[in-house]
């Protein structure tokens, strides 16, 4: 695999460039929401590709900035006439293409523009079923009328290739961060977004250390099933409508306080359930450690060594020891509470 997309969501940051190009991506194109990213209203991306995108490190990915993540569905309308709305029946024809693509092609005849091939990006539409009909039948039937200029259904990695061997002397370099434009939604509800990363790192800490008893006592089992839906609130969460499109404008209408309360519950099942699964899969653990005394057991879920802080639950006449050196280790009282003290040690 040498190619990459980004639909819809505007964001480019710099660090991006650098690892696409260290995971052998080569080409790299972007279907960005022209409203809420300033990709191209402001950069005018579209309008300077194809273009080389220097990473800070000075690695390179061929990149296309599409001016719409729905370019292809957009100018063809999808087959739609007046004539086949009055029928009732799907009767496509070339009605939408033969007005835009004349105007999308107009913006790359330039001097400063050596192409003779365009990206044109975006198929279908998202978020609603894919369907056999419409823009493909548009595609056949432009190039059985039209001579010039072909539509060509291809890959973007068949585009890019395209590019390189007739104009590779011709693409420019451009550096610097493209932005990052859909996190205002992640800022605008900042408690949900940090416990979301929390859940995220939860979770494969509990995958990590459920392998890890699971090894060294096979009989205990690694059941995946509440893994997958947790997973399954994650990604939710993780989706990148946080709330009503309009929400910026309208925070305390309906359709935002609604779209808001719903990813709100899916951030919070999400926390709990990996919270469970930590806890369960450290217990696993836990429970295989012999020793002579009542003890506590600190976990490390990253893949190296580190040190730190930890925090834990004494009584008021407990201390730990460090089993290592026979020494009790330093704790400071973060709280006390009902009788028992919340330490970080």
């Amino acid at each position: 695999m040498d190619s990459a997309s980004q639909t819809d969501e505007p964001s480019a940051t710099w660090a991006l460039a650098q690892i696409l190009a260290e995971a052998g991506i080569k080409y790299f194109s972007i279907g960005s929401d022209p409203i809420r990213g300033a990709l191209n209203p402001i950069g005018l991306l579209n309008y300077r590709s194809p273009f080389y995108w220097e990473a800070p490190n000075g690695a390179k990915v061929l990149v296309w900035s599409g001016v719409s993540y729905t370019g292809v569905d957009d100018m063809t309308w999808g087959g739609w006439n007046e004539e086949a709305v009055r029928a009732g029946k799907y009767t496509p024809l070339l009605l939408g293409l033969q007005r835009s693509l004349p105007l999308f092609l107009s913006h790359y005849e330039r001097e400063d523009h050596p192409f003779d091939a365009v990206l044109l990006y975006g198929l279908h539409n998202d978020e609603i079923p894919i369907r056999h009909f419409g823009s493909a039948d548009i595609i056949e039937w432009w190039n059985r009328e039209y001579a010039y200029p072909k539509v060509i259904p291809a890959t973007q990695g068949e585009f890019f290739r395209y590019v390189k061997e007739n104009s590779g002397s011709k693409i420019q370099t451009l550096r610097g961060d493209g932005g990052a434009y859909w996190e205002d939604e992640a800022g605008a509800d900042a408690r949900i977004a940090a416990m979301h990363r929390t859940s995220q790192m939860q979770i494969l800490a509990a995958e990590k250390f459920e392998s890890i008893a699971n090894w060294l006592k096979p009989p205990l089992r690694f059941d995946y099933a509440p893994f997958r839906a947790a997973w399954k609130n994650v990604m939710r969460t993780d989706c990148y409508v946080w709330s009503d499109a309009n929400s910026y404008s309208r925070p305390s209408s309906y359709r935002t306080r609604f779209g808001e309360a719903a990813h709100r519950a899916w951030a919070e099942a999400a926390y709990q359930q990996t919270w469970d699964l930590r806890l369960v899969a450290m217990d696993k653990v836990a429970e295989l450690i012999q020793t002579d005394t009542p003890g506590a057991v600190v976990f490390n879920a990253e893949s190296w060594s580190r040190g730190g802080f930890f925090d834990f639950e004494l009584e008021p006449d407990e201390i730990l020891i460090d089993p290592a050196t026979a020494q009790a280790i330093s704790c400071g009282s973060l709280k006390s509470l009902n009788g028992y003290q919340e330490v970080r040690c």
